[in-house]
């Protein structure tokens, strides 16, 4: 079965602020010709980590699996169709929070 997300037109700022409460942050997605819009939170554990996994070998298809992993609504094209993941690709990785810290030896 499919999983029926909302379009981008139908995606209102209340929608956002439902989002906002369940998942803290998110990220609106537009694509350089303006023609698509996606809505994103940030990635769990198991997403990174299946992602990660494929990377090396399959790159495309980790993209999508973190896309589709993250994807709250918006046009699914853009991680369907390969020339709008392709461009998403490149944005996938600031989904993924990191917080450094500094190891010291007692």
């Amino acid at each position: 079965m499919t999983k029926q997300y909302l379009t981008a037109e139908q995606t209102t700022q209340e929608v956002i602020e439902n989002w906002k409460k369940e998942h803290k942050k998110i990220f609106k997605y537009v694509t350089e010709d303006k023609q698509k819009t996606a809505y994103f939170k940030n990635p769990d554990v198991s997403a990174i980590e299946a992602s990660s996994v494929i990377a090396s070998t399959k790159p495309m298809q980790s993209n999508k699996l973190l896309a589709k992993a993250c994807f709250l609504g918006g046009d699914t094209d853009v991680f369907e169709e390969p020339k709008y993941l392709l461009g998403l690709g490149k944005k996938l990785q600031g989904l993924v929070e990191v917080v450094e810290g500094e190891l010291e030896e007692l």
